[in-house]
């Protein structure tokens, strides 16, 4: 419409001179839009511009009487007043053509002419144009025209050990562009004039991250992303079925509770076992028949008796254990002792009747220790077992008219009891005990790793765990353990060893002591969790594939389907409180993420590199069967670096996605899922007591109880009780 415009306005124009006697121009703004008419009327030229706007037209007078009348806004002419006609005459002069991307701008003929602004960055890589006054030169999108950046050291997945610094090398290719600005992990990189450049870094004991960002004039971005693991030493891996162990790895402490909490109605202290022991006991089958024949018994004068003790029963008292220098005391008792006895000769008095005793004393000292082979060696010294308040009432023949003859056999029956229970403690407690905590402190065992859904499980990975020290003193009793893992190895990545935390970066982290507040605590150091957690990525159960079962809840909103990732990790997941505020964390390095998707009905493919640092707390959580269990919580993802290797059908502007993914894949599942699952399935010891102890039922089951959970000085501290579930 606003050409039609114009050229109505022209029309008129041209109608309302064509009765003039003189010949004029009009200069018609917007364009070489002229109008010439000859003095009758007719038109030389009309070359109208249907863009021009009719605000632009300028419409001299019919007649004029000064030369105000008459400005037609060009300053290229001059606007004049003769005979009643404006008449214009073109100057040469300095003007202004309004275009701020030419200079020099210069009347001629009658207009404003500049010369055009050059903008030429001599750079095949971009298209040179003036914008608002100044160049601009806007990147071609093509491979070859692209802003990157490589490392060329270290490697991906590289390990460190006891290095001092570790060098970055590699080289930026700005083809389009100079460097504006270039940094690794934040500090100023230098470059020289190829691009290239070369950094140390001191590296800190576990995974290290290292960002080179990169921004050129034309404020293009890239960025590469490595990562190595560093140590100052490291424990080798041994294959499934042997162990390289993580010496002095763990410790166990045993508290006053545990021994005896002066509760006899649960299995749950050493003091009610020792009772079961006991309440198990039948001396009766101890006892040979007869106990003495004709002879070689007790004899009076010219009396011999066949002597004989049955059917004798107790009922057990409470049993006490305090923990003594080198081991433990324990008192016992048996009450409302009875037997029956006989005692028959042929000529003299037969004695028949049953013997009672009020209490039956047992003290003991049970000694622990360890062999050289490893073992709980259990010794009980300085056993001895007294009788108190013992009578005999002889209810049958001519015995029971001679007192002597009672008191006789109340000693003779006392002793035999006596002697019979010195002989059977040593016996049947020295086991029980010996096996319930060499049981409890030493395993060797295979143990099958959750599987994310989607994955088969996987081969199993060895623990071994068995005690290197013992020691028992006033309050209770330490040992320290042994842990070592193993596993076949099934990865591609070569890894020299699990790292040790070794003096944390330059800083002694403290010499760690149970603080032997709990019933019971165990403590696992960071390098015998890191040895389990290289052992699962040593023998590929991290190389998973995850499907939208998964990762579906992930991606809702952003039209994806089909989802499927897979995960290679170039380094193993590493659990450390090297840290700079301290906190525990949870490191993934160089895990290679390569994904297939349908979006917006065209297929997708995304592959990406990402490393990660994840903040994390160790809790106790319910478990089966009334069972705690060791599990982690997820607090913030301190870190997280990702390099985008190539992607096919992500819509632009779709980072969100990317970065949805990542903490999907990385945090949600393999930290908050995988690696918390992981974590619950550690083989905690749960023992039948049927196995030790005769006559209890089988499934009497004694275990551990993790209440509290918490990372100090390098260690995972655990505090609870045994029960009996």
């Amino acid at each position: 419409m606003k050409g039609w415009t114009g050229l109505a306005v022209a029309a008129l124009f041209v109608l309302g001179c064509s009765s003039g006697e003189t010949s004029s121009k009009v200069d018609v703004k917007g364009g070489e839009d002229l109008v010439g008419l000859d003095q009758n009327g007719g038109s030389d030229a009309i070359l109208l511009d249907t863009d021009v706007q009719e605000e632009d037209l300028f419409v001299p007078p019919e007649n004029c009487s000064k030369d105000q009348e008459c400005e037609d806004g060009n300053e290229c002419t001059r606007d004049l007043c003769s005979n009643g006609e404006c008449v214009y005459q073109n100057q040469e002069l300095s003007c202004d053509d309004g275009d701020v991307c030419t200079s020099n701008d210069q009347c001629t003929d009658g207009k404003c002419v500049g010369t055009a602004m050059v903008c030429d960055d001599s750079s095949p890589c971009t298209v040179d144009s003036c914008k608002k006054g100044e160049c601009v030169f806007k990147a071609l999108d093509t491979e070859e025209c692209k802003l990157s950046v490589v490392i060329g050291a270290p490697i991906r997945g590289a390990t460190f050990v006891g290095d001092q610094s570790v060098t970055v090398a590699g080289k930026v290719n700005s083809p389009a562009g100079f460097v504006k600005e270039a940094t690794l992990n934040g500090a100023t990189l230098v470059l020289d004039a190829e691009g290239n450049f070369q950094s140390s870094v001191t590296p800190d004991v576990g995974v290290n991250i290292l960002q080179v960002e990169v921004q050129d004039s034309l404020d293009r971005r890239a960025r590469a992303v490595h990562a190595f693991l560093f140590a100052n030493e490291v424990q080798t891996l041994s294959p499934l079925g042997e162990s390289n162990p993580v010496v002095g790895a763990s410790q166990l402490w045993i508290g006053q509770d545990t021994l005896d909490d002066d509760d006899p109605s649960d299995l749950d202290d050493i003091a009610s076992l020792v009772m079961a022991v006991m309440e198990n006991l039948d001396i009766n089958t101890y006892i040979p028949h007869p106990l003495f024949a004709e002879g070689e018994g007790p004899n009076f004068a010219w009396c011999e008796w066949d002597m004989d003790v049955s059917d004798v029963s107790y009922l057990v008292g409470p049993a006490d254990i305090v923990a003594i220098q080198g081991g433990l005391h324990i008192s016992a008792s048996l009450t409302d002792l009875s037997a029956h006895f006989s005692a028959v000769a042929d000529w003299c008095p037969d004695a028949i009747g049953m013997v009672y005793a009020d209490l039956v004393a047992i003290e003991m000292d049970v000694l622990v220790s360890l062999s050289p082979a490893g073992n709980i060696v259990i010794d009980l010294d300085n056993v001895s077992v007294n009788i108190d308040g013992i009578e005999a009432d002889i209810t049958e023949g001519t015995g029971q008219w001679f007192d002597w003859i009672i008191n006789w056999f109340d000693g003779t029956i006392s002793g035999i009891i006596e002697g019979q229970l010195e002989d059977w403690f040593p016996n049947n407690l020295e086991p029980m005990l010996a096996g319930l905590l060499q049981d409890f402190t030493s395993f060797d065992v295979e143990f099958d790793l959750p599987a994310v859904p989607g994955n088969n499980p996987g081969s199993p990975v060895g623990l071994s765990v068995w005690p290197s020290y013992v020691a028992f003193a006033p309050g209770g009793g330490r040992v320290d353990l042994d842990i070592g893992a193993s596993a076949f190895s099934a990865t591609n990545h070569v890894v020299p060893g699990s790292i040790l935390r070794g003096d944390c970066n330059g800083t002694a982290p403290g010499t760690f002591a149970l603080p032997q507040e709990d019933d019971v605590e165990a403590s696992v150091e960071e390098d015998a969790i890191n040895q389990i957690l290289f052992a699962v990525w040593a023998g590929g159960h991290l190389d998973m594939k995850l499907g939208e079962d998964v990762l579906g809840s992930f991606v809702e909103g952003f039209g994806i389907s089909d989802l499927s990732v897979e995960i290679d990790p170039y380094l193993p997941p590493v659990v450390t409180s090297c840290t700079p505020d301290g906190s525990l964390e949870v490191q993934l390095g160089d895990l290679f993420l390569s994904g297939d998707f349908t979006m917006a009905g065209a297929s997708g493919e995304l592959e990406l590199f990402a490393s990660a640092k994840v903040r994390i707390t160790p809790q106790s959580q319910p478990g089966p069967d009334g069972v705690n269990q060791l599990g982690l919580v997820v607090e913030e993802v301190k870190v997280l670096a990702v390099q985008v290797v190539d992607a096919h059908g992500v819509a632009v502007g779709a980072e969100d996605l990317i970065e949805g993914l990542l903490v999907a894949v990385v945090v949600d599942t393999l930290v908050g899922d995988y690696l918390a699952d992981l974590l619950s399935s550690y083989p905690i010891p749960s023992l039948d007591l049927a196995d030790y102890i005769d006559g209890m039922p089988a499934g009497s089951t004694i275990t551990f109880n993790p209440l509290t959970v918490v990372s100090t000085l390098g260690n995972l501290l655990v505090g609870g009780k045994l029960i009996n579930p």
